[in-house]
């Protein structure tokens, strides 16, 4: 298959897709569906080549706190530098109208600036994610030299991802799509729905191997025997024998399938304790070396589906408890109870800048002239 060849990779891909999709139950093929997007009347295929630009910069541009990032000249010529590299990919797709990310991008760094204050080791990580969307936060963790496994249920986004894994690293190949092997050595691992939904007993090579997962935007769209499944997986995917094997959320998403509490028991269910920051969530197995020195528990409410008042004195209850014992256990993780993931130490550059320079560019989605129109708030 040559490195941008898109026709031919959409025929394989579709192909292979609905080779598995005849040969797997349907239950399983409802469980692992992006049925969310469904919902939302959002597009997951692309038909033609033009169309990969349409996930290119995608799922973040409503959301306001965008306009409250700000970087230093590192991390800010660190997303040029990424801008460069889509670039790259649209010409040599021969994409005529180009787009370069802008919000997707800004959020994946608000990721990545999380992952970077956690208790783990900060070399060679195998980090899995589960829903990389238009794939900035593998994107980053890629450069920044870790082992990165990624799951996608979603053709167009797949479509995408593949071409900038490819930029980013020459000798990345779709294995799995192509070959059915995996290796846990190797720098960028691709992951299709249906070969997710084997990796319980197909790809147990990966038991014990990981480092960190992220799910950001996610758990509470997925089917909800498939959140079950991730849970489950999860445990059995994280390096217990790590200090802190960690399981990282900044948001559940849209409340489509499961509600909040819902998440935190079938996490609690499946062997995870988790620690409510203000602007993300950890899962911790509750055999890790971390969590035995913690020893902290979640309270769960009885009824998954408190009322208003119910729900902030659960939420309370458990914030107070838990900083209360990290305020003596764990130091590192107190610091990040409020920790602001959308600001930069030095404060050099904000998200004008970005925008300003794709802008001039000529390269920003058409999208945000319409949402500027009706939202005056965002951050465009």
């Amino acid at each position: 298959m040559s490195n941008f060849n898109l026709k031919s990779f959409l025929n394989i891909y579709n192909s292979t897709e609905l080779n598995n999709i005849n040969e797997l139950p349907n239950k399983i093929v409802q469980i692992f569906s992006s049925n969310a997007f469904d919902d939302f009347s959002y597009e997951k295929y692309i038909k033609f080549e033009e169309d990969v630009t349409k996930y290119v910069d995608e799922m973040h541009e409503n959301k306001k706190e965008i306009k409250e990032y700000t970087f230093s000249e590192e991390e800010f010529n660190f997303l040029k530098d990424i801008t460069v590299s889509v670039e790259n990919i649209q010409n040599k797709l021969e994409i005529k109208k180009k787009i370069l990310p802008y919000s997707s991008l800004i959020s994946s760094l608000g990721i990545i600036r999380i992952m970077n204050m956690l208790p783990i080791n900060k070399k060679n990580l195998n980090v899995f994610e589960i829903g990389p969307g238009s794939g900035y936060t593998g994107a980053m963790i890629i450069k920044n030299n870790h082992n990165y496994f990624a799951v996608e249920n979603t053709q167009g986004f797949y479509m995408w991802q593949s071409f900038l894994y490819k930029e980013l690293n020459d000798n990345f190949q779709e294995d799995l799509l192509i070959k059915k092997n995996i290796e846990i050595d190797q720098k960028i691992t691709h992951i299709p729905w249906w070969e997710f939904s084997k990796f319980f007993e197909k790809f147990q090579k990966l038991d014990n191997q990981i480092d960190l997962i992220i799910c950001d935007h996610a758990l509470a769209e997925v089917n909800k025997e498939c959140l079950k499944y991730i849970a489950i997986l999860s445990k059995s995917l994280l390096n217990e024998k790590n200090y802190a094997p960690l399981f990282l959320v900044r948001t559940f998403g849209a409340f489509i399938n499961s509600n909040y509490w819902e998440i935190l028991k079938v996490f609690n269910d499946a062997g995870f304790l988790n620690i409510q920051f203000s602007n993300f969530i950890i899962f911790i197995p509750k055999n890790s070396k971390l969590a035995n020195n913690l020893n902290i528990k979640n309270f769960i409410p009885k009824n998954l589906k408190p009322g208003l008042l119910k729900n902030k004195f659960y939420l309370i209850l458990n914030r107070l408890y838990q900083f209360q014992i990290l305020k003596f256990k764990n130091k590192l993780l107190y610091k990040l109870k409020n920790f602001d993931n959308k600001k930069s130490n030095t404060q050099k550059y904000n998200y004008l800048d970005l925008y300003k320079y794709i802008k001039k560019k000529d390269m920003l989605c058409e999208k945000y002239r319409f949402l500027r129109y009706i939202h005056k708030d965002l951050g465009i």
